[in-house]
């Protein structure tokens, strides 16, 4: 077991030597300091392409692995198109060396984007840093498996809640052949293929952002998604009608921790809940699978469906660290300029999002 890292840090751009570069992030994932569902060469590697991956060895072995995205006055973190936290694997013992390395190679502020705010590898970034800063803070909707499904529902949701599950899942199934599947064993094309196409059908086909509507990210999603289904790390579900895909859910899982990927559903069959009934489905196999504790349902604040669904809360936060050979005045106006440029952001968005409202009406 290593005591002390040397002063070897080296970055791995996409492809550059991928095999070894996969066994040595299999080996640290389970010397990790955190689980990290939505980490890993699996899910990172195929949607790198201008970040780079800031990596620390010791003695050969991996310590430490950072996905960035390099600019003028801050790196940040980077996390797939499929994923939403920047939580990274980092080995338990020599971690906050090699983060501390990390951050005099780097030599400028680093914005951890989508960190669980408990985590150990913030910790160890806010240990190692001369300048911290919390830029933001929110929580999402999470799942707690402790116990049985029927505990938990019955715990969760009032008899009348129960009652309208059982009468949307009836009802929807009343419109023809209703089949629930989940995560088969052989390959995973199947399901991934079925996903892209439903969701290109919905309101993000229209707006363009759906995976089939990316090609490059598709492509990738394909790779990544395909490749966590080999190692045992990938969880899907679907519900069929007639043998058509109606709704379709995937989740990471890294040790006794999961993540949601991506959900998307028949928009004709909303009055149904179709969402509702699939996230139940995979509550009720999470529960039966008796390894997982934890889930990060990966939605924004505040989300209209998982939080009614799942009550427990991650705390996550947006944090900016930077080394010694930082200025405090530096530090502070790339902060400052950060919070403005978010909130000048937040506002287009908003004047954008009331535009529209206003022409439809």
């Amino acid at each position: 077991m290593l005591k002390q890292p040397t002063q070897d840090l080296r970055y791995v751009a996409d492809g550059e030597n991928a095999a070894g570069l996969n066994a040595a992030w299999t080996d640290l994932r389970k010397r990790s300091a955190d689980a990290a569902p939505a980490s890993g060469p699996e899910l990172v590697l195929p949607f790198l392409g201008k970040a780079n991956l800031a990596s620390v060895y010791a003695q050969g072995q991996l310590l430490l692995t950072v996905p960035l995205r390099k600019g003028r006055l801050f790196d940040q973190s980077f996390h797939s198109q499929i994923t939403d936290c920047g939580l990274c694997h980092a080995d338990r013992l020599n971690g906050p060396a090699a983060v501390a390395l990390l951050l005099s190679k780097r030599g400028k502020p680093i914005l951890l984007k989508a960190i669980p705010a408990q985590s150990h590898l913030l910790v160890m970034f806010e240990n190692a840093g001369t300048h911290v800063a919390v830029l933001k803070t929110w929580q999402r909707a999470a799942l707690n498996v402790k116990g049985g499904f029927e505990d938990w529902l019955n715990a969760n949701f009032e008899t009348k809640r129960r009652k309208e599950f059982k009468r949307l899942r009836n009802r929807l199934g009343e419109q023809g052949v209703l089949k629930a599947t989940s995560s088969p064993t052989g390959d995973a094309g199947a399901f991934i293929g079925e996903f892209m196409k439903l969701e290109a059908t919905g309101w993000k086909g229209s707006r363009g952002t759906a995976l089939a509507r990316q090609p490059a990210i598709a492509s990738a999603a394909r790779q990544a998604l395909s490749a966590l289904h080999r190692a045992g790390k990938l969880r899907f579900w679907s519900l069929e009608l007639d043998g058509k895909t109606i709704a379709s859910l995937f989740a990471y899982v890294d040790g006794n921790k999961a993540a949601l990927g991506k959900i998307t559903y028949d928009e004709a069959f909303s009055k149904y809940s179709p969402g509702v009934l699939l996230i139940l489905d995979a509550t009720e196999d999470i529960f039966a699978e008796g390894t997982i504790s934890e889930v990060d349902s990966s939605a924004m604040p505040d989300h209209p469906m998982i939080d009614r669904i799942w009550r427990n809360r991650i705390a996550m936060a947006d944090v900016m660290v930077a080394p010694a050979s930082v200025s405090a005045l530096r530090f502070k106006l790339i902060v400052t300029a950060v919070k403005m440029r978010r909130t000048v952001r937040a506002a287009l968005k908003s004047a954008y999002h009331w535009v529209r409202r206003k022409s439809r009406s």
